[in-house]
């Protein structure tokens, strides 16, 4: 909680001008909608699960686009969900990507898989680019269409896209196009797929729990080199755990291939 106080201080002394909001409180299904309502746009710099659930399904509850940002080891990701198209509509929201959470044993925190700093300076800026750019109603087909008067103006906009970021390929940076959300999400679906009930869901439970206790899983530190704390997790403990490959074949339907359109399914 001190920790929001001093960061707000610190961003005060950085611009005077503006207002800072600091919430000195857990965000969770009982007060997730309340204080995010009052702003225009979300933006996600959390690194678990729940967190991330909690805040796209209260994207679309409260029709507020969702910045999300995810950065570990050397590999960052950063999507815009439940994206204002310029036709009214909106993009797919977090939960169409991937409709059932990975088991938490596959899921690791920054904490736990470390993280290259610059990765998140990357990912952080490329976030705060598209919160003005959201705010302030920029877009490649508008910035198109005033520069080059004959050009065609495109009345949905630019498409929902995935960029990949890769300190370590090149290029570093690779974007992947997105379909349209799924009518069948219960977040951002028709009404018939049905509706989630935020306050009323767990969404800890809904991924998987709380997250494992690695140090008496095995994990140790390597008093060799001193470097950070590493898995060591037998083969059959791995064949046990409760492994799903539902979330990457949301993500992966949700993917545009070469040769189709983003209609079709």
């Amino acid at each position: 909680m001190l920790g929001k106080r001093s960061r707000g201080s610190s961003w005060d002394s950085i611009n005077s001008s503006i207002t800072i909001d600091v919430h000195p409180v857990s965000l969770d299904s009982s007060n997730a909608s309340k204080l995010l309502s009052p702003y225009s746009v979300i933006l996600d710099c959390t690194d678990n699960a729940p967190t991330r659930y909690l805040l796209s399904d209260n994207a679309v509850f409260l029709k507020k686009p969702l910045i999300s940002g995810a950065a570990q080891k050397f590999e960052g990701q950063l999507c815009i969900y439940n994206k204002p198209m310029r036709d009214g509509s909106r993009g797919p929201c977090y939960r169409c990507l991937f409709p059932i959470p990975p088991a938490s044993e596959n899921v690791g925190t920054c904490e736990e898989l470390g993280i290259l700093g610059a990765v998140t300076g990357i990912i952080g800026n490329m976030q705060a680019l598209e919160a003005i750019k959201l705010l302030t109603d920029i877009s490649l087909s508008k910035v198109v269409f005033f520069l080059k008067c004959g050009a065609k103006y495109d009345p949905v906009g630019d498409p929902p896209n995935l960029l990949l970021f890769n300190a370590l390929s090149m290029p570093q940076f690779r974007s992947v196009k997105l379909r349209s959300k799924k009518p069948q999400c219960l977040a951002c679906g028709t009404p018939e797929a049905g509706t989630v009930k935020i306050q009323e869901t767990d969404y800890v439970r809904f991924c998987g729990g709380p997250r494992p206790d690695w140090v008496s899983r095995g994990l140790s530190v390597d008093k060799a080199t001193k470097h950070r704390i590493t898995a060591k997790v037998s083969v059959m403990e791995v064949l046990k755990t409760s492994i799903t490959y539902s979330s990457w074949a949301g993500l992966e339907s949700c993917i545009v291939k070469p040769g189709q359109s983003r209609e079709s399914h």
